[in-house]
């Protein structure tokens, strides 16, 4: 996000409380692109369940480790 589409006397932007506007102020601070990028890749390469989280959930032996399987590459 390089800069927002809201103008300060938007009733938006004069609706936040402090503790939005500190979080919008950080965001915009600290922003580094290539982390947040860095972090997405991370996150999507890791498995979200456990074998036995799958088969709770109703997928089969099979299914489970295909998901598994899918998410290994």
């Amino acid at each position: 996000m390089e800069h927002f589409r809201v103008l300060p006397t938007d009733p938006r932007m004069e609706r936040l409380n402090d503790e939005q506007i500190e979080i919008l102020f950080r965001y915009w601070a600290e922003y580094d692109e290539d982390a947040i990028r860095r972090a997405w890749r991370e996150r999507a390469a890791q498995p979200k369940f456990t074998m036995e989280e799958l088969i709770a959930l109703g997928y089969t032996e099979e299914e489970a480790e295909d998901i598994k399987r899918a998410f290994e590459t």
